[in-house]
């Protein structure tokens, strides 16, 4: 809304280009119009527009250093966070800023993989430059990669992490899911997994939910976009789809002399490929106070994540690749207290979750040398640590306030004016 009285707007016109600047801005569209005249707009998830947005990030990595030009992924993120967070214009509660870090370290992680490919991109001068960019940012991530990214673990909380993403590759590949074959256990140690991310942006469920289909996990997998929850969900703040299996092999036995197998049509080759999907889950919380490592018995099947249901291509008696999600992220990133128990208390912990087969990744603060190394390839952290300290208490001009007959200044419960 444009205000009707202001001393920096004086004409219909000013007003007219003000609010059209805001809409353009802000890639809002109208979605509907009630009955009653309410127009509704949202920002739709745009793909294209976020593997732009990547092209522009990144680009100054597609070039040498002495020949790299334009504002660098650090100084993107200091003018959003100085001109976006801190306009008295812009309203947000405290507690959002901690799931928006969370999104952003997120997207962080998944840029540094890009990045670390760009890298070692030869060469870096050729006219072909913006071709194999644009090739690395639209292409999924490996898992392991991007919680590397996140978190630096000791010898011991990687190995039971590893362990877990090996159970579940181990249990889809004594499946029928042709893309997940027995690994080769001389390469298995040294080898990442194929599981994989492939997300450039977010979007945000309008309601509560405790199932999810593979269907779902696969829709959202294919247009690279992550899950934010509803408000309303309790135990989780997001799902990040993830493809378990090989990308280069099909997802079903060609050879195979079953009647479903012969020459798939293109929508049910992608329900077949539904079955590969899982998801992580992460938990965000900007609180001085450390969480527990222990979650409660009672809690434990919401922090879990929604229920993965059955795919419908699934043949009888195959099971989702996980009940729950695969792995559990939890963002502590108001607390600066280490682990007490740890040799390190600063290093991030690999802990189970009472009754549940997926384990809690827990990273606490914001400043330890082992917590989101992402941020500091991208030379990051410091702006990240100044949204988490933001706050946003505007100040509304007065004329724009339009006082509530039952409850003012002058007339209250409680007040003796009339």
């Amino acid at each position: 809304f444009s205000p009707t009285e202001s001393p920096t707007r004086n004409s219909l016109q000013d007003r007219s280009n003000s609010s059209t600047a805001h809409v353009d801005r802000h890639m809002r569209i109208v979605t509907h119009v009630t009955s009653e005249g309410v127009m509704h707009v949202e920002s739709p998830s745009e793909p294209v527009l976020a593997i732009a947005a990547s092209n522009i990030m990144l680009a100054p990595y597609l070039q040498s250093a002495e020949k790299a030009r334009g504002y660098t992924y650090a100084d993107i993120l200091k003018k959003f966070q100085q001109e976006c967070l801190l306009n008295p214009d812009v309203a947000l509660l405290k507690g959002s800023f901690g799931e928006l870090a969370s999104r952003i370290i997120l997207m962080v992680a998944c840029d540094a993989v890009k990045r670390k490919k760009i890298e070692q991109t030869e060469p870096k001068e050729s006219s072909d430059t913006q071709h194999v960019g644009a090739s690395i940012y639209a292409k999924p991530v490996r898992l392991e990669s991007v919680l590397e990214n996140l978190a630096d673990l000791d010898e011991a909380n990687l190995a039971a992490l590893r362990q877990r993403l090996e159970d579940v590759y181990d249990a889809g590949s004594r499946t029928e899911r042709h893309a997940i074959p027995f690994r080769d256990q001389l390469q298995s140690a040294s080898s990442m997994l194929p599981m994989w991310i492939n997300f450039t942006h977010f979007d945000m469920l309008p309601k509560a939910i405790n199932k999810i289909t593979p269907e779902f996990l696969w829709h959202c997998w294919k247009r690279g976009v992550a899950v934010q929850m509803s408000h309303t969900q309790h135990g989780i703040d997001g799902i990040i789809p993830v493809f378990v299996g090989h990308l280069d092999r099909p997802f079903v036995d060609g050879s195979s002399t079953d009647a479903s197998n012969i020459t798939l049509e293109p929508r049910e080759g992608e329900r077949h490929a539904a079955r590969y999907m899982t998801y992580i889950a992460w938990e965000a919380k900007n609180r001085r106070d450390p969480q527990s490592t222990t979650v409660p018995a009672s809690s434990a099947p919401v922090v879990a994540g929604p229920v993965i249901k059955s795919a419908s291509m699934a043949p009888p008696n195959e099971k989702p690749l996980t009940e729950q999600a695969l792995l559990i992220v939890l963002f502590d990133l108001g607390t600066s207290t280490g682990f007490k128990k740890a040799q390190d208390g600063s290093r991030p912990q690999v802990t189970p979750i009472t009754g549940q087969q997926c384990p809690r990744l827990c990273i606490r603060g914001l400043l330890g040398p082992h917590a989101y190394p992402c941020l500091d390839l991208f030379e990051a952290r410091s702006t990240l640590v100044d949204i988490l300290s933001s706050s946003s208490d505007p100040a509304p001009n007065p004329l724009n306030i339009i006082e509530k007959p039952m409850w003012n200044e002058r007339i209250q419960p409680e007040s003796d004016s009339i």
